[in-house]
């Protein structure tokens, strides 16, 4: 079904009855429950769980499968004076896992080389060029945040020259794992963990988390800040752990320390004090996410890292004129594509398009555009 005019319609669920809602009669009026069991949340259980998160949050890291793995592996990285890679994606969950996992390492003394790719030179996902960059600058160990599941080849062109490969990802594997130290992912089948839809900052997390816990220190809340970035910024459900990473999360950003984020605050007319997730998805990320959209992602990077009041303020205009680029390149973009898909006439039920003034930084905005306004799939290359 199908509400509202224009060119951005509502598309709403079907009407439920008496028995659909009845799993929480007595606990929230009707119309609340309507409301719930339409987002998932369906039995009491749920209930409690969003209302009143459980006093165990966040989880034993221990419990993803390969947690143990990993740190063993990053104890013996610690123990003989490993250099370790942290490869990220381009993307705010990348971003912010890759500076989680660097922090939280540098904290042991570890030393730490960051690699985000570059959206158009390279690409998505680990690749040989990136492991022959990082294996030249003494990497032994790499560690991928939000990639590497799929990644079966790379993995096994980073042991035949000796670099082992820790996986952590929350997108589906697909006909197994590689064959890499440990893949730590809670989508992977026969693991133990309670929540499946962490995203790759919130998997960064657990690791770091892990990592604190099993040398008996406490880790530092300010990495919570950088969780909540991701999640927001990935769309991930908020729910359970996510919903508790987002909480706390968001009062960390409220005092956050971090000069590039004071900085990103000032220029995006951001009250640190009245910080919400809708904050982060329409004032935050789309700055952090135009370095990878329009440059470089090792920007956002640095300016969520920096201790630096100076290089703060100098990422921050870069990041404010990215996206200012990247605003009117979606435009442009936007415009050529209406046209193209005018010129087709009757529409097909995929949309396919091409163009090459497209800009491969935007076509993922452009098809999620046609999608909204046409309500079919939609491919827009670059």
């Amino acid at each position: 079904m199908a509400a509202g005019g224009g060119e951005h319609p509502w598309s709403l669920p079907s009407a439920l009855d008496a028995d659909d809602i009845g799993a929480l009669d007595g606990h929230v009026p009707p119309a609340i429950a309507r409301v719930l069991v339409k987002r998932g949340i369906d039995t009491p259980q749920k209930l409690s769980a969003l209302l009143d998160p459980p006093h165990k949050l966040p989880y034993d890291p221990l419990r993803i499968s390969g947690m143990d793995t990993a740190l063993k592996r990053l104890s013996a990285a610690m123990n003989d004076g490993e250099r370790v890679g942290v490869f990220g994606d381009f993307d705010v969950d990348g971003i912010t896992g890759t500076a989680i996992i660097c922090e939280g390492l540098s904290s042991f003394g570890i030393p730490v080389t960051p690699y985000l790719p570059h959206r158009v030179d390279e690409g998505h996902g680990l690749s040989n060029r990136a492991i022959d960059t990082l294996a030249e600058q003494g990497v032994t160990l790499i560690i991928t945040v939000d990639t590497g599941i799929t990644s079966f080849e790379e993995v096994d062109y980073a042991k035949s020259l000796g670099v082992d490969v820790i996986i952590t990802d929350h997108h589906l594997p697909h006909d197994g794992v590689p064959n890499a130290v440990t893949c730590l992912n809670p989508k992977i089948p026969g693991g133990d963990y309670p929540f499946f839809e962490l995203c790759g900052a919130g998997i960064g997390f657990k690791l770091i988390q892990g990592l604190f816990e099993s040398h008996g220190q406490p880790w530092d809340p300010a990495l919570l800040e950088l969780a909540a970035l991701g999640t927001i910024a990935d769309l991930v459900p908020l729910l359970d752990e996510n919903r508790y990473l987002v909480q706390e999360g968001l009062r960390e950003l409220a005092n956050t320390r971090r000069p590039g984020l004071r900085a990103l605050y000032s220029s995006a007319r951001v009250d640190p004090g009245e910080i919400t997730a809708e904050t982060v998805s329409f004032q935050i990320a789309p700055r952090l996410n135009s370095a990878g959209r329009m440059g470089d992602a090792m920007d956002s990077f640095r300016l969520l890292t920096t201790t630096s009041t100076e290089e703060a303020s100098a990422l921050t205009h870069k990041l404010e004129s990215l996206n200012i680029e990247r605003r009117a390149a979606t435009e442009e973009a936007n415009a050529i594509a209406s046209g193209l898909v005018e010129d087709l006439g009757e529409l097909p039920s995929l949309l396919v398009i091409s163009d090459e003034r497209f800009i491969r930084g935007v076509s993922g905005l452009i098809a999620g555009r046609l999608v909204d306004k046409h309500r079919r799939p939609a491919v827009v290359i670059a």
